[in-house]
Order: C-alpha cells, then structure tokens, then sequence
C-alpha cells in the first residue's frame, strides 16, 4: 500500500460535516475574507437557488478550499475577472441540446461528482426542476474550476521561484 493517493475532497466533507456549526461559521468568515469575489458570485445567484440548494454552492466552497489548505496547496485570492471567464467558458454550449442526465461540465470531474452528490444529500436538489438542476451544475462548475485556476497560477508561481 505505498503512494496510496489521499482523496482530499472526501476527506474534506467528512471533516465539515462532522464540525459543530460553531466552527462551521468560523470557516465561512474565514473564506468571506479569503475569496470576496467567489463569495460575491453565490451570492448574487442566491436567487436562483431554493435555500438548501444556495447553502450547498456556499458549503461546496467551503469543503474545496479546505480540501487545498489540508492538502498543504497554496490558494490565493479569485479575481472576479477570472470568474467572468470561466462563466463565459462555461455557458459558450448549445444550452438546448443539454440534457441533465449528460452533463459533463466540469474539468475535475471527481471533485465536481463528490460536491453534487453532497448537495443532492444536503439539499432538495433532486426535486429541482432540470433548469435548475443545470444552473446548480454550472455554478459548482465555475466555483471549482477558478479555485482550481488560481491553484495552478499559485503552484507554477512557486516553481518559477524555485528555479
């Protein structure tokens, strides 16, 4: 059993959902701090959402970013620019040819599966109507892959200084 690989995304749900809400809240104000402009995004499609469907895209946020800090991988800020991007990436489909059931936005597919499946636990998300359940789809979409983007950006920064 040498170089098991750890899931991190697993490990990190397991971990929020065991905390008191206590420190639950004390994470949320710490990623309020961290990542104002993902922050701001959930919230402003907070609409969108039924409350249980709006407090997973928060949760799933908080879960990945302390999936990085636990995996000891440096996360900066995500600038809003970069979530204009990723958006426009995201929503640049045929969105009349999509089907729920075949959706397959994400980059990191595993990450995005493992916080959906979560959300569908945590939410009324199985429910939702397929628009709804597309839009919830795309939102985790964008939140994971600009956490990711800025962690790419952070760790090819750290090797140019190495060199």
């Amino acid at each position: 059993m040498k170089n098991q690989k750890r899931d991190f995304i697993s490990e990190a749900i397991i971990e929020y959902d065991t905390l008191p809400a206590e420190e639950q809240g004390k994470m949320l104000v710490q990623v309020l701090e961290d990542q104002p402009y993902l922050m701001g995004f959930i919230t402003n499609v907070a609409e969108e959402f039924s409350d249980t469907q709006h407090e997973a895209l928060v949760e799933s946020l908080l879960i990945l970013t302390n999936a990085f800090i636990s995996a000891g991988v440096p996360l900066g800020m995500v600038p809003a620019l970069l979530i204009e991007e990723i958006i426009k990436l995201k929503t640049d489909v045929d969105e009349d040819s999509i089907e729920v059931e075949e959706v397959e936005l994400s980059d990191s597919p595993k990450v995005f599966e493992d916080l959906r499946a979560r959300a569908v636990l945590k939410s009324d998300l199985a429910e939702a109507k397929a628009e709804v359940q597309l839009s919830f789809n795309l939102m985790l979409d964008v939140i994971i892959t600009s956490v990711e983007r800025v962690v790419d950006y952070e760790i090819s920064e750290l090797e140019k200084a190495k060199k």
